[in-house]
């Protein structure tokens, strides 16, 4: 008969020595595509924000057909930032920390986009070098500034990670 298949007597275990099973959930390190809790505050940040994205989607859109006609790489961009901030706003509406990110770096990309537009000009898109006085063009700055500055606050107080530094 095999040796491995013979019963082996085994000692009488005292309960006593045994460790108790630690059952309380483990806090996993933050992650940047985390949910978050949400406050009171961080919801009326989100309204903020998704309010914000839209404004700088819709003011996009509506020039989109023009800007195709006039210069199609710019067209392309409006199309593309449209889609980021309706995406950043599903994201955000689903606590989906990425969504803040998404929608900050879209908003301050157009801004700084505008910004060049109005002063340096970009390939093939000169016409409007010294234009501020475009209302659509600054209601676009006052959307995209406050999604910069809400999520720029929303990653300083809410998503950094525990033990970072401070300066």
């Amino acid at each position: 008969m095999n040796n491995a298949l013979k019963a082996r007597p085994t000692a009488p275990v005292d309960a006593s020595t045994i460790a108790p099973i630690d059952t309380s959930p483990v806090e996993q390190p933050p992650t940047l595509a985390g949910r978050y809790h949400r406050t009171p505050a961080i919801v009326a940040a989100e309204v903020v924000v998704a309010a914000g994205l839209a404004g700088t989607a819709y003011i996009h859109l509506e020039e989109l057909s023009g800007k195709f006609a006039e210069v199609p790489y710019l067209g392309v961009g409006y199309a593309l930032l449209s889609i980021a901030c309706v995406v950043s706003i599903i994201m955000i509406a689903t606590r989906n920390k990425l969504g803040w990110y998404l929608g900050g770096a879209t908003a301050l990309a157009t801004f700084v986009g505008f910004v060049l537009t109005r002063t340096v000009g970009l390939p093939a898109s000169t016409d409007d070098i010294g234009n501020w006085s475009e209302s659509i063009g600054t209601w676009s700055l006052v959307a995209e500034g406050v999604v910069v500055l809400a999520t720029a606050a929303m990653i300083a107080l809410h998503f950094r990670t525990p033990g970072a530094a401070t300066a």
